[in-house]
């Protein structure tokens, strides 16, 4: 069922909503349809040109400011996978990620250059997060997020050494 079809849950109707800023908010329930979430990437334009990751992000900036109206805020809060914070959503995943790795892995320290199925670096963002710490950069929340998963470890050379097969050879 399409984003725009829904009936409306508040006095504005969804499909009342005209102007430019109707014309983003369309743009991004398509987008929704498409991809079943309402964040796409702050880069993405639309195939007609319209720069649907940039219309997005500046609705984030209006909603910080206090400058989004009540009932834009509610249409956007009403999109599926909608965020009003982009970057701590984006960390989120990302932590997401690594905790699926703890689990099948039993701790949560990949090689640094371990690449999730579908491309994501996981082991590149596990390095980022350590070397934030090392220069006091991430938040409390981040930091207690992170000691929760088994075998986090701070320091690459607080990690125990890795097993390695009998059938691996030295050369």
């Amino acid at each position: 069922m399409s984003v725009l079809s829904e009936s409306p849950s508040a006095p504005w109707s969804r499909a009342s909503v005209h102007g430019a800023w109707g014309k983003g908010y369309h743009r991004l329930a398509e987008y929704v349809d498409g991809n079943g979430h309402a964040n796409p990437p702050s880069s993405y334009v639309c195939d007609d040109g319209f720069p649907l990751g940039r219309w997005s992000s500046i609705q984030r900036c209006h909603f910080s400011n206090d400058r989004l109206s009540s009932g834009r805020t509610a249409l956007l809060s009403g999109l599926p996978g909608w965020v009003w914070d982009a970057h701590h959503a984006k960390w989120l995943r990302a932590w997401f990620r690594l905790a699926e790795f703890a689990g099948e892995h039993g701790n949560a320290s990949p090689p640094s250059d371990f690449v999730c199925p579908d491309g994501f670096r996981l082991g590149s963002w596990v390095s980022t997060q350590r070397y934030m710490m090392r220069k006091n950069r991430v938040a409390g929340h981040r930091i207690a997020m992170l000691e929760t998963l088994p075998g986090w470890q701070w320091g690459v050379y607080d990690i125990p050494p890795r097993k390695t097969s009998s059938k691996t050879r030295l050369l």
